[in-house]
């Protein structure tokens, strides 16, 4: 795999949860990046804090 196969928009969410969830990067996913691989806890991490940003984007009506 190319060293850099993300897409446009893969770059972008990391770039997010870079700078809105440091913790993420120091704690779960410490490190799984640079092998491109992404165990059960980081996946985990990743796909809350993912979910968080788009509620926050698009707040559900009540």
């Amino acid at each position: 795999m190319a060293a850099n196969a993300n897409t446009p928009i893969l770059d972008a969410m990391l770039e997010s949860l870079q700078q809105q969830h440091p913790e993420i990067f120091a704690g779960p996913c410490h490190q799984m990046f640079a092998d491109r691989l992404m165990p059960g806890k980081c996946a985990r991490a990743v796909a809350q804090a993912a979910q968080d940003c788009m509620q926050a984007v698009t707040p559900s009506e009540k």
